[in-house]
């Protein structure tokens, strides 16, 4: 093995000077890292052989990435192996001083490790270095790479199968390890062979993943002769013509024209079947609403007393004649006072009626029972307030007027009676006439 002298340099500076992406690549490959500013804040002067050098000279290098790639401890690049390692492969193949077997079997790789130890094995390129030859560090890893079945691989298709019917396939594939060769992808439908095709069409996505000159697309028409073959399904599977490396996943395939048709009837009856549901619920939620604005027992008495007026004044032909505490009254009109109570408005005199109020101690016995049932307590003279009494009919308040002019045993004076109806009030008003 020869130390590549400074002849040997000089012609590798002119064919590897450095380019836009190149210290940003040698960094990030050899040190598992991006460039400082001080090295790669746009100084492309030199070669990429001469930036190794400068790498493999440094402590960082050795310590950093040689020793645990020579012990198969973790390497500072991280776990961004796989399709990420694409675009430094194809950097790799197309700007590194390395020979033309490491540059096909790098498309093989799909860690830095296995990268790594297949340049670092690589005699062109550790001879930039002299104490990597003298350690005899490419022929510890060539024989390393010796029992790896990746370092001795061919090819390495890859590819995918974007859409797929019983008409036609499309997709694309490339070989990693030579994207120079169109890759052949043949199919098959249950095992039986129907076709193959070339990926040489423009698919500019793969290519920035990949690099290369970017033709790996393909497009596969099935011949009328096999579609007919598809009529209840078959399982389609594309593979690599060369390795039989599965391209994309199978798919089963129907060319049955009817069955879109079929999918189509059953997506309508559904639909039918949701609208009639919805129907349903929409007149389950109008009863619901119905009965649920009714009052119920668990409202408080102000909302109890609210309802009950509102079924009052939509039911209750108004006006009616009744009787209440033995007077015949007529009421015109309900409305609700502000503490929520069943009254005739303030500006009507919905029922008036005329008692006789005594101050004595004795009273008709006909009437004792049902003011002594009701609590009574007259207000006094010349005063104006309200009695309240309850009596079987319901409960009533009498706002009394001022009687400051009342001399003697008895007197007569008009009383305005506001009555706060309760339910059993309506079941006592046998003469109001309810409509029906």
């Amino acid at each position: 093995m020869q130390i590549i002298q400074n002849s040997e340099l000089e012609r590798h500076a002119t064919e590897y000077s450095l380019g836009p992406r190149d210290v940003a690549n040698c960094f990030n490959l050899f040190l598992g890292r991006m460039p400082t500013n001080a090295r790669g804040g746009g100084d492309d002067s030199g070669s990429v052989p001469e930036l190794l050098r400068e790498i493999f000279e440094t402590q960082e290098f050795k310590t950093g990435v040689l020793q645990p790639l020579l012990l198969r401890e973790e390497l500072p690049h991280g776990k961004s192996d796989g399709a990420a390692l694409f675009p430094m492969i194809d950097w790799v193949q197309h700007r590194l001083p390395v020979g033309t077997s490491t540059r096909r079997t790098a498309g093989a790789t799909r860690t830095w490790a296995q990268l790594l130890e297949l340049l670092l094995g690589d005699e062109s390129l550790v001879s930039i270095a002299p104490y990597l030859i003298e350690a005899e560090i490419d022929s510890v890893l060539r024989a390393r790479l010796e029992n790896e079945g990746w370092a001795k691989a061919e090819h390495s298709v890859i590819g995918a199968v974007d859409s797929v019917s019983g008409f036609e396939v499309s997709g694309w594939a490339v070989d990693l390890c030579d994207k120079s060769l169109p890759v052949v992808v043949e199919f098959y439908a249950d095992n039986l062979f129907i076709g193959s095709v070339t990926c040489n069409e423009p698919r500019p996505d793969v290519l920035d993943h990949v690099g290369g000159d970017g033709n790996y697309g393909f497009t596969f028409k099935i011949s009328a002769a096999h579609r007919t073959t598809f009529s209840r399904g078959r399982t389609l599977v594309a593979v690599d013509s060369i390795s039989h490396v599965p391209i994309g996943s199978s798919a089963v395939v129907s060319s049955d024209a009817a069955q879109p048709f079929d999918v189509i009837g059953a997506t309508r009856k559904e639909l039918s079947e949701l609208r009639q549901a919805l129907d349903r619920i929409e007149l389950r939620l109008a009863d619901v609403s119905r009965v649920a604005s009714m009052p119920v027992d668990a409202y408080d008495e102000s909302e109890q007393m609210i309802g009950f007026h509102t079924m009052l004044s939509e039911n209750l032909e108004m006006p009616f004649k009744t009787q209440v505490l033995g007077v015949e009254v007529k009421v015109e009109k309900l409305d609700l006072t502000d503490d929520n109570q069943i009254a005739e408005p303030e500006n009507s005199t919905m029922i008036a009626a005329t008692r006789s109020c005594s101050n004595s101690a004795s009273r008709d016995s006909s009437e004792r029972p049902l003011m002594e049932q009701g609590r009574t307590r007259s207000p006094r003279r010349g005063s104006s307030g309200s009695v309240t009494c309850t009596s079987g009919i319901g409960r009533c308040r009498y706002d009394a007027t001022s009687c400051a002019g009342a001399k003697g045993p008895s007197c007569r004076r008009a009383s305005s009676l506001r009555i706060s109806w309760r339910k059993r009030a309506l079941r006592n008003m046998s003469s109001a006439t309810v409509p029906k």
